[in-house]
């Protein structure tokens, strides 16, 4: 197993720092830390998850600034809370970005949480070791999960089902499924392609059960931002 890389967790500690220190200007030092409601995704948002376990990694946590973190399903579901005033920041996929800031979504991107780059690990699409899906063309008619919808797995689905000859919209369908249910959605062959970033990659691989299809990569051969961090704009004012 590699070590874990803390690079994306020393910029989102510093992020959350200065944040920090931008809130509380004026405020008492008897109200103690600024207390930030933050939500995240079960995968490649590890960096959140090292600060929760490994809190004495980070200088300022606790001190500086507080943080309650919220698990949720997938990009969609933290931009409803996000949205709501539930959480003053959020992870989300680049392209949940980009599709949110085009629907008029007003938010400030403050830190970068990870990666998807042909450089390592790529998130992947995998099929039951008996299907007889052998090529994307193959996955007509069949249905594809994937974690919310305007998602980078949709995306990355979408083109790669495109570039097979097929039309996302008419010839695949796509189910939302949580990433930690991919793997009995797939054996239960509710869905016929099943999406799987990390942890939950490893831990299938180690199975044995599944095969990939393609990865993400394939349908985006460019390094793009994977996760990044949000936060209100009023949060920071």
């Amino acid at each position: 197993m590699r070590p874990i890389n803390l690079r994306g967790f020393r910029v989102l500690a510093v992020a959350l720092t200065i944040l920090a220190g931008t809130v509380c200007v004026g405020a008492a030092a008897a109200e103690g830390p600024p207390r930030f409601a933050v939500g995240y995704g079960p995968a490649s948002d590890v960096t959140l998850l090292l600060l929760q376990l490994e809190p004495q990694i980070a200088t300022h946590f606790g001190k500086s600034y507080a943080v309650d973190f919220t698990e949720f399903r997938g990009s969609d579901a933290r931009f409803t809370a996000f949205i709501s005033g539930a959480l003053d920041a959020a992870t989300g996929s680049a392209n949940a970005l980009l599709t949110a800031a085009s629907k008029g979504i007003d938010f400030a991107i403050v830190a970068s949480v990870s990666k998807e780059t042909t450089r390592g690990f790529s998130t992947q699409y995998m099929v039951r070791g008996e299907s007889d899906i052998r090529t994307v063309a193959d996955l007509k008619g069949k249905i594809i999960g994937i974690d919310s919808r305007r998602s980078s797995t949709e995306l990355w689905a979408r083109i790669a089902v495109a570039r097979a000859g097929l039309n996302p919209d008419r010839d695949v369908e796509f189910a939302v499924v949580g990433f930690p249910a991919q793997a009995t959605a797939l054996q239960s062959a509710k869905i016929d392609l099943g999406v799987f970033p990390q942890p939950f990659a490893a831990l299938v691989n180690d199975r044995g059960e599944f095969r990939t299809l393609f990865r993400a990569k394939d349908a985006v051969p460019e390094d793009e931002e994977l996760q990044l961090l949000l936060f209100n704009r009023g949060t920071l004012a």
